[in-house]
């Protein structure tokens, strides 16, 4: 009953701490008022020949639309840090947006499902009387990220972390 008690808490704790990313800002064209034109006195001759080249010319001109550059994913590509000194340097490879992690530390390579809620990345992982969740949540430059792991331990131990990593280019 104590250890679900203490599970509950650092659940309710790790919520209530999650950083919130803003909404992007979008800014939308709002199209301006154009004025009619004013009636000219005189009139506008009816049927007017153009020469070949101003037609050709005319007809050739093109508006430039802007090609879309492909929106890199969020999450994925290879982030790395040290997580609790500078004795635990780690790499996660995120891969299928989001949903797999590959975690290389000193305590081995893991293979995980990762879960993506948009703004931030989760996972698990759990051994025999120990488990961890991370949460990896993307900065706005696309280059840094928050790591956070929670982990309790089989005598009711527990320990939480939290680092900057950056993406690998």
């Amino acid at each position: 009953m104590k250890r679900v008690v203490q599970l509950v808490m650092v659940a309710v704790a790790l919520l209530s701490s999650a950083h919130r990313l803003p909404a992007p800002i979008v800014e939308e064209a709002s199209p301006s008022p154009t004025r009619a034109p004013a009636h000219s006195a005189e009139p506008k001759p009816k049927g007017t020949v153009k020469s070949a080249n101003e037609a050709s010319a005319n007809s050739t001109k093109k508006t430039a639309t802007p090609t879309p550059t492909p929106k890199r994913d969020l999450f994925d590509g290879t982030w790395s840090g040290y997580l609790k000194d500078n004795a635990d340097y780690r790499t996660l490879v995120v891969s299928g947006h989001g949903s797999s992690v590959i975690e290389k530390s000193n305590y081995g390579t893991f293979n995980l499902k990762g879960v993506s809620d948009g703004v931030s990345l989760k996972w698990t992982n759990s051994g025999l009387g120990w488990g961890c969740s991370f949460t990896l949540v993307p900065n706005l430059d696309g280059k840094t990220a928050i790591h956070t792991v929670s982990c309790s331990g089989m005598l009711g131990g527990t320990g939480n972390w939290s680092a900057t990593f950056r993406r690998q280019q």
